[in-house]
């Protein structure tokens, strides 16, 4: 079930314009103001409401410096959560101590609002946190959760500020800065929060609890990203023959931010390959295909994540993995290396190759102007260069070569590229034994 093509966000037709867009908002003076707050100015509720609100006249803004002095000042009471000793949640409570569980979060966030005369309200439901699995059972006290909602020109927005100030962590709570829990969309709260209350998911119509715990299991890098996935809406992927193969939309497409993907297989990953489909017109957006393969029979997870240094980034989508395949189609996808251009591999795309069988080397190359463009071969294992032929032009202005050729000895074979016909830059790798 894919809720932005079930549901509607519930809005008010006298009052709302537009939805909400905060891209390109710069918060930073509201910001620092609220993290440089004196200690002097948070001896109660009142006093700390009138200092974070006062100097603002914009309710974004005086929602903005509340959201963020809790995220930073209050710590998560991670001995009341497990204990289940939760105590007094609060607002005073939570501003005495400086910590709390998510209700405390919520009963601060609500009391020093209605302060400032601003409107929210706090709502009480259940939430699927960072570690959440799909197997884990959602009723159990545990995933019990609290936010604030609010309206802001006609339209209903959801804040979770303890999940803006980080996320718990085994027996720890890792503090880290989130502002997508600041005046979310309800269309994009609801693949993790849950409202006891139907009505206070603000879609129309309301999911049902099977269809909350069936949607995918995304995070906050997942909408940054501009992602969508193609004809997949729920959270587990069935494989008959071992295979993966899908297609994700890219919205926001960042090239220094590129998607990785791993399959977790008994405790293993296994690589995914990750290419840009040719042919695909979708205004500022772009079709990434995903293919992998299962190693045997059973169950395993795969991760998708938005790259930020290197091959460290945060985790934006997971699925459960159910292969009922033998695994005999499993193959290791095929070895690529960083070049100066974008290209998608469209066979072969596992790693090993038989000996003496012929294949169709298919190989499409994105953003390269024709004239620049290198010669690009087949290396044999004996270094014997063979060339790929231009076959085809697409209207997205990439450029597919082929070449059918018999693997006709064993060893590495390698996909590369020259300007000259004497040194190779390499492309992808394969074996042959």
């Amino acid at each position: 079930m894919d809720p932005k093509a079930k549901c509607a966000s519930v809005v008010l037709g006298g009052e709302f314009k537009q939805h909400l867009d905060l891209t390109g908002h710069d918060f930073s003076e509201v910001d620092n103001y609220a993290r440089a707050t004196p200690k002097s100015e948070t001896n109660s509720v009142e006093q700390l409401s009138k200092y974070l609100t006062s100097r603002w006249d914009d309710a974004l803004d005086r929602l903005r410096s509340i959201f963020v002095w809790i995220a930073e000042n209050i710590a998560y009471d991670v001995n009341a959560f497990h204990s289940g000793n939760l105590g007094h949640c609060s607002a005073d409570e939570t501003l005495k101590t400086r910590k709390g569980v998510c209700d405390g979060y919520a009963e601060l966030f609500n009391e020093l609002a209605r302060h400032s005369g601003l409107n929210t309200w706090k709502i009480k439901g259940k939430a699927k946190g960072i570690h959440f699995k799909h197997s884990d059972n959602i009723d159990k006290k545990e995933y019990d959760h609290a936010w604030n909602g609010t309206k802001y020109k006609g339209e209903f927005l959801l804040i979770d500020s303890t999940w803006g100030a980080g996320h718990l962590s085994g027996k720890n709570f890792e503090k880290r800065f989130e502002p997508f829990y600041f005046l979310t969309r309800p269309i994009n709260f609801i693949y993790t929060h849950l409202p006891d209350d139907p009505k206070e998911q603000y879609l129309s119509p309301s999911i049902t609890k099977k269809e909350f715990l069936n949607l995918t299991h995304v995070r906050p890098p997942f909408f940054a990203a501009g992602l969508e996935f193609r004809e997949i809406f729920g959270n587990a992927i069935t494989t008959n023959d071992d295979l993966i193969d899908f297609e994700i939309a890219r919205f926001n497409d960042d090239e220094s931010r590129p998607l990785h993907a791993v399959l977790e297989w008994n405790g293993k990953e296994h690589e995914v390959l990750i290419q840009r489909v040719v042919g695909y017109d979708l205004g500022s957006g772009k079709v990434y295909r995903l293919q992998t393969s299962c190693p045997k029979r059973g169950e395993g997870k795969l991760e998708i994540f938005v790259l930020f240094e290197g091959n460290k980034g945060p985790l934006a989508a997971s699925f459960k993995i159910i292969n009922k395949g033998s695994g005999k189609n499993y193959s290791p996808i095929v070895k690529t290396y960083k070049v100066p251009f974008k290209f998608t591999i469209q066979v072969p795309i596992h790693f090993g190759l038989k000996y003496k069988k012929k294949y169709k080397f298919e190989f499409s190359v994105f953003d390269l102007k024709e004239e620049k463009h290198p010669e690009f071969s087949i290396l044999s294992p004996d270094k014997n260069p063979r060339k790929l032929y231009k076959a085809s032009r697409c209207e997205d202005g990439s450029f597919t070569y082929e070449l059918e050729t018999t693997i006709d000895q064993k060893g590495d074979w390698k996909l590369v590229c020259s300007s000259n016909g004497k040194n190779f830059d390499f492309i992808a790798q394969y074996h042959a034994d």
